[in-house]
């Protein structure tokens, strides 16, 4: 017999099952009034959330983390269609609100993440893709929001870097009195000079300093985003477990380059392709490292030896951190290549 009440159920308004999440519509759609109030509702929150961040510092730390979201939602609920009007509002309210570089900076460094966000929740992607996607969209993004102060709002870059040096200055004034600063000192250097150094190598891996900092905004924005519509109904997968980490092949790319100009900087010799080597060294090798550090994971839950064993080796690889992570580095480079893990599988099935 079949229940007549079926029917009913599945009419009955509730949260949406992950299962009926709908394919975005096209841009061209043609928009309802439904549609039309919750861009109305998503556009107000963004301009509110994006004019505090502008004027009020505590909200340009919660902006990261939050200015995503009202996009992400709209395009999951009514399509690309509504997240681009969302945006394009947004966008020409901010301008009138603050200035249209600023509008500028707040739509390319948080909303268009939301954009990128809520097109790959609807279309299905993986979860590494878009985290992928997400980083790589935050680095592009920060790296034009700081020309377009440089060169466009008045804002330029040096006066951002004095104001850097002048934090450092004020950070390293903190332990000048420390008790045991003499024995950090370099033998034959006093304290103007080695701080001076240190400034001064802060100062060159700045812009590696803001995209990492873009970055790990990113990653927690979209964990923020899986919190957020999982409560709201919608069946988003998950990240693969830690273990099954690894770097995507395209976005050796730009490890690649990292090495051209280092060795171009190198032989020429020239700083500005030394100091780009720099940066790009410095953003990539906490990912490769982490990247690295997920196959050590997988590898140890999978060695068949005593726990104490495990434990003493871990101990000695952390004892010898400067070289245990050089070796996981190399290991995250090639992994997307070899695939050390369906080798390391195979390999252990031959021999049983």
């Amino acid at each position: 017999m079949t229940d007549p009440t079926a029917n009913n159920k599945q009419k009955m308004p509730g949260k949406p099952n992950g299962s009926q999440l709908k394919q975005p519509k096209p841009i061209n759609s043609k928009l309802d009034a439904k549609t039309i109030s919750q861009v109305a509702m998503m556009t107000a929150l963004i301009v509110l959330m994006g004019f505090l961040a502008n004027y009020i510092t505590i909200f340009s730390f919660i902006a990261p983390l939050a200015l995503p979201l009202p996009i992400c939602i709209i395009i999951i609920r009514q399509g690309l269609g509504a997240g681009l009007l969302t945006l394009i509002c947004s966008a020409l309210l901010l301008s009138v609100l603050t200035n249209p570089f600023a509008a500028l900076a707040i739509i390319l460094q948080y909303c268009l993440i939301g954009f990128f966000f809520g097109y790959c929740f609807t279309t299905r992607r993986k979860p590494l893709v878009i985290l992928a996607g997400g980083t790589l969209i935050a680095a592009v993004t920060t790296i034009i929001s700081l020309l377009i102060s440089a060169y466009i709002a008045g804002f330029p870059l040096s006066d951002m870097i004095s104001q850097f040096e002048s934090y450092m200055l004020s950070s390293l004034e903190t332990i000048k009195n420390s008790p045991g600063l003499a024995d950090m000192l370099p033998e034959g250097t006093n304290w103007q000079e080695y701080s001076q150094t240190i400034i001064n190598f802060y100062k060159k891996i700045l812009p590696a300093i803001l995209i990492l900092t873009a970055m790990l905004m990113s990653f927690a924005s979209y964990l923020l985003a899986v919190i957020v519509l999982r409560r709201l109904g919608y069946k988003i997968k998950k990240l693969p477990k830690f273990e099954m980490w690894r770097m995507d092949w395209r976005l050796l790319w730009g490890f690649i380059i990292a090495l051209a100009c280092l060795i171009a900087g190198y032989y020429l010799p020239n700083d500005t392709l030394m100091t780009i080597a720099s940066n790009l060294f410095y953003i990539y090798l906490p990912l490769m490292f982490i990247c690295g550090l997920s196959f050590a994971v997988w590898y140890l839950r999978r060695w068949q030896i005593n726990m104490l064993l495990k434990a003493l080796f871990v101990i000695v690889l952390i004892s010898l951190f400067i070289y245990t992570a050089a070796f996981l580095v190399i290991i995250s480079i090639f992994d997307p290549l070899l695939d050390f893990r369906k080798r390391i599988e195979k390999f252990n099935k031959k021999t049983v």
